[in-house]
């Protein structure tokens, strides 16, 4: 099987690429699929592809970055570029830099693509230094699994020949398990990959570990033996990854969900790695923290599930809020009662399309702006609960349905809601966690749906909201600089001074002056 990346941020144009041709049965695999350039590049160090498939215009890395970068690492790599007409010098440049095929989106086919792929050739350039990236040869194990963790796919848990010469104890345990983190100058993803690495190894005696990034998530598979007992080493595993849970939480403020693994004689790890998986997607549909396998019904195979999208489409079209509601919540119900990915990915792409659709035909010929409309099809992935889903769902209708009756407004719901609660509480201790606990939501959608919205994170819209209003205090009182400070919620008149100055390039005292 030759291995197969892909890079393209329209999720409709991931999808059609990823299921409108039989890989398996043609000789390929795919391996990841990446929404930019630099998830890609991340998986491609994960998952050492031999073809990668990319589209030339990406954010935060474009195709040709991407391409330099491949190159630089394994040469041997074949790539093939989609673009659009309009994107024909980008496309020469890349043909400069050792593309071997060049498809134009609009002319994207089955056979086409099967055509493209064919015409590479097939022998694969060992990587120029193997162990670059990975430490041993059991974390290269853990790196052809990983990227399973978001996707669901089931397709690289498999046995390997060299399971019991990498994994010889009788009794070992697998995790899989995954929490949004909030990325900064100060906090990047190697720092967050280097402190779950030491709370894994900190919780876990031997434990082989292996972390990556997709987007804002942080993943990991890990696996360790059991020496003692299995059953009284099974109990100890809830405690222990209780603990690792809540010191993710204290130090890091990573919420982290959880799944692993039972243990029995004689079972490849790849087996353990399904059933951690399985695990953890429990833990996607029920939000609960963490889940050992065989806690739950397990085996049943789902039945079929459609969102009716006319059914859909007639009840926005009246206007009938309470009415989409219902119906958005008894889909939802369905879907936590199915716990099926695939179905929830399905409904979702049907849900998201149809208000597509009914806010074009609505905006055609309209000057006006979309408002708080937006429709990210690939934010699914991003999302770590069931719950986030629908609360991402039912913002999305309400916002549709306001634009429809004439009373858009420029944020969702949710978001609005989190700005009152800042105007009411900006004096407090305010932080992400207890915005989006005080609104009912996760920190990780609140954080996401925020910055999508505003353009700027919670914490620089807070910062810059308490200064707004210090402005005021400055202009039209006569309080002090600490009474200040403490009025607007900063924790000392130092820390108050020096944002201030950092914001409004004057000192309070300068400003006072002018203003």
């Amino acid at each position: 099987m030759r291995r197969i990346l892909i890079a393209e941020d329209e999720f409709l144009v991931r999808i059609g690429l990823k299921t409108t041709i039989d890989w398996k049965s043609h000789g390929y695999v795919i391996v990841g699929e990446a929404s930019n350039g630099k998830e890609a590049l991340q998986m491609f160090i994960d998952t050492d592809p031999d073809i990668v498939v990319t589209d030339i215009k990406m954010p935060i890395m474009d195709g040709l970055q991407l391409l330099a970068e491949v190159k630089q690492r394994k040469p041997g790599t074949q790539v093939i570029i989609l673009s659009n007409h309009d994107d024909f010098e980008y496309a020469r440049a890349a043909m400069r830099h050792g593309v071997a095929q060049y498809l134009l989106k609009s002319e994207i086919s089955e056979a086409a693509i099967l055509a493209a792929l064919k015409s590479l050739p097939s022998n694969r350039t060992p990587r120029q230094s193997e162990d670059v990236y990975q430490k041993s040869p059991q974390e290269r194990y853990l790196r052809r699994h990983i990227h399973s963790h978001l996707s669901f796919d089931r397709a690289q848990l498999r046995a390997t020949a060299d399971e019991q010469e990498l994994f010889p104890e009788d009794h070992y345990i697998a995790l899989r398990g995954d929490g949004e983190v909030d990325l900064n100058d100060e906090f990047d993803e190697d720092t967050a990959v280097k402190n779950m690495e030491s709370l894994l190894n900190a919780a876990f005696d031997h434990v082989v570990c292996c972390c990556s990034f997709r987007g804002n998530r942080l993943v990991f598979t890990a696996v360790y033996p059991l020496r003692g007992d299995p059953m009284a080493e099974l109990a100890k595993c809830v405690k222990k990854v209780d603990t690792l849970i809540r010191n993710a939480k204290l130090y890091f403020d990573l919420d982290l969900h959880i799944g692993f693994s039972r243990t029995a004689s004689g079972q490849p790890v790849s087996a353990l790695f399904e059933q951690a998986e399985t695990a953890r997607i429990h833990c996607f549909f029920t939000d609960q923290k963490q889940t050992m396998y065989g806690d739950f019904p397990v085996g049943k195979k789902p039945r079929e599930f459609q969102v009716d999208h006319n059914y859909v489409r007639e009840l926005v079209l009246s206007r009938d809020q309470e009415a989409v509601e219902e119906y958005i919540e008894s889909v939802f119900r369905e879907l936590r009662d199915l716990h099926s990915y695939p179905l929830l990915r399905a409904a979702y792409v049907v849900l998201l399309s149809t208000a597509k659709q009914i806010r074009d035909e609505q905006a055609a010929g309209s000057s006006q702006p979309d408002g708080a409309v937006s429709f990210g099809y690939g934010d699914l992935d991003r999302m770590p609960s069931l719950h986030n889903v629908k609360a991402y769902v039912l913002d999305l209708y309400r916002a549709l349905l306001e634009a429809i009756g004439g009373k858009e407004e420029p944020y969702s719901h949710t978001v609005r809601r989190c700005k009152e609660y800042i105007e009411e509480h900006y004096a407090e201790n305010l932080s992400l966690d207890t915005v989006a606990r005080a609104v009912g939501i996760s920190k990780s959608y609140l954080s996401m749906v925020f910055k999508q919205e505003m353009g700027i994170n919670f914490s620089v819209y807070l910062t810059a909201y308490r200064i707004e209003q210090a402005k005021q205090l400055l202009t039209g009182s006569n309080l002090k600089i600490y009474e200040i400070a403490e009025k607007v919620g900063f924790s000392t008149p130092y820390y108050f001074s020096k944002v201030f100055k950092e914001q409004t390039g004057m000192s309070c005292k300068e400003y006072k002056d002018t203003y």
